[in-house]
């Protein structure tokens, strides 16, 4: 009996290792564990920060309130962030519920104030290497409008703000929405070729964990005067600000 007992279990332990051995052949060495994508924590503006002067227009064109529009505008940039920075960073929003709490700590953190557009200088071809939802002709604008414009910055006035954060949050950087305006203008020079007439910016800054400054800046992207829904606006402009936002700081991260 204790032979057959021996050979049993010698036959059992051959089995295991074939499996094991077959299963290890089946499954790529890089498909067991999937890369960490750096993690970032969305802030949004306050509701006073939206600046407008098409706010009713919107509202009619929406069939909503102005409050609704200001509303909208605070949780779509926000989930447009979310949502567009899964090929490079992961994030999450500090927005309702028990996130209630930390954002007001980072409203009570922060001072702003208007300053000049970081000037960033990248090797040639980096532009290239992120592919962003902008073409060629519009990042040229872009940059030709960091040069004349500010934007309105987050200073971090109370260094808490980050241990705070930790408690919660693994995280790598955290972006600031700092404020959202609306721009009509017959300026040809403010306009994209064959554009609309009124832009969207969104001012915003990112430190990373530690409490340093990474960058900061304007996103923009123009559409046509006549466009008053709300739903257009969240799913076509939003997502370019935000593809700009990302891009940012992927650029910072990779050639600075």
């Amino acid at each position: 009996m204790q032979r057959i007992f021996l050979r049993l279990m010698t036959c059992l332990c051959g089995v295991i290792a074939l499996l094991s051995a077959a299963k290890a052949q089946s499954i790529p060495p890089d498909s067991i564990q999937a890369p960490v994508l750096p993690f970032a924590v969305v802030a949004p503006f306050e509701e006073v920060m939206v600046v407008s002067d098409i706010t009713e227009a919107l509202a009619q064109g929406s069939g909503c309130t102005p409050g609704e529009v200001i509303a909208r505008c605070r949780e779509g940039i926000v989930y447009a962030l979310v949502d567009g920075g899964s090929t490079h960073f992961s994030s999450t929003p500090l927005m309702h519920g028990n996130r209630q709490p930390l954002l007001s700590k980072v409203y009570y953190s922060v001072s702003r104030a208007y300053q000049s557009i970081p000037a960033l200088h990248f090797p040639s071809g980096a532009d290239s290497a992120y592919h962003s939802l902008l073409t060629r002709q519009e990042l040229a604008n872009h940059r030709f409008l960091d040069r004349m414009e500010k934007y309105l910055t987050a200073n971090i006035s109370d260094t808490t703000l980050f241990s705070t954060l930790k408690e919660t949050f693994r995280f790598d950087y955290l972006v600031l929405l700092n404020q959202m305006d609306f721009i009509q203008t017959d300026d040809p020079l403010t306009k994209l070729p064959g554009g609309g007439e009124r832009w969207c910016r969104v001012h915003y800054t990112i430190y990373d964990a530690a409490g340093t400054f990474v960058t900061g800046g304007v996103a923009r992207s123009s559409f046509p005067k006549e466009t008053n829904d709300m739903n257009t606006i969240v799913t076509t402009v939003f997502p370019k600000c935000a593809d700009q936002i990302w891009r940012s700081l992927w650029l910072v991260r990779n050639f600075q």
